[in-house]
């Protein structure tokens, strides 16, 4: 029998923003756990993608977040699993925030990554794909300390974290219009400054 989690993480793999919402509330209500931190960041990613892609109670709970004063929102921003420039079709400057491991990404719900291997995870380009480089290993420095090289294997995810359909037409590819009403608040609060 599949779990709660499994069933809303494939409603969020089509897209669905509600499901994104309501997997953010299932990520905070587990945050008591030992794992608190992984569902804390997890919980915040799925309110802001829910946001994002389309959903109204989340957009106004994010806006809510900015509104309850100068730095809530950008700690908000701050405390999610990936940086939420990762969500912006095209801003792939922020592409190497650290290894991320396969099994805590399964329990916030991304299935496409195996439980044993550790990830990169680059923002979404402007075709909405999110490359991903997994983990292969490393030949340390030489005898002078130079030449370190960590070594990946790469491939892509679509904007929901899902192995892309080759057979969907570009247009199907883009998805909805997506809400970035967020960002207006932050650029402001910059300002203020």
């Amino acid at each position: 029998m599949r779990t709660e989690l499994e069933i809303l993480a494939e409603r969020c793999g089509a897209g669905d923003a509600d499901a994104m919402l309501e997997l953010s509330e299932l990520l905070r209500k587990s945050a008591t756990s030992a794992k608190h931190d992984i569902y804390r960041l997890g919980a915040n990613m799925w309110l802001l993608r829910a946001a994002i892609y389309g959903n109204k109670q989340a957009q106004e709970r994010v806006m809510e977040i900015f509104s309850e004063g100068r730095w809530q929102g950008v700690d908000f921003l701050e405390d999610m699993t990936f940086p939420y420039e990762n969500f912006i079709p095209g801003k792939r400057d922020n592409w190497r925030t650290g290894k991320y491991s396969g099994r805590d990404l399964n329990e916030i719900g991304l299935f496409a990554f195996e439980p044993g291997e550790l990830y990169n995870i680059a923002g979404l380009s402007k075709g909405r794909y999110i490359e991903i480089g997994r983990y292969l290993g490393f030949d340390g420095p030489d005898e002078d300390g130079f030449g370190y090289e960590e070594y990946y294997r790469y491939s892509y995810l679509d904007q929901y974290f899902q192995i892309p359909d080759p057979e969907k037409s570009k247009s199907d590819r883009q998805g909805p219009e997506l809400w970035f009403g967020f960002l207006e608040v932050k650029s402001e609060e910059r300002a203020i400054k």
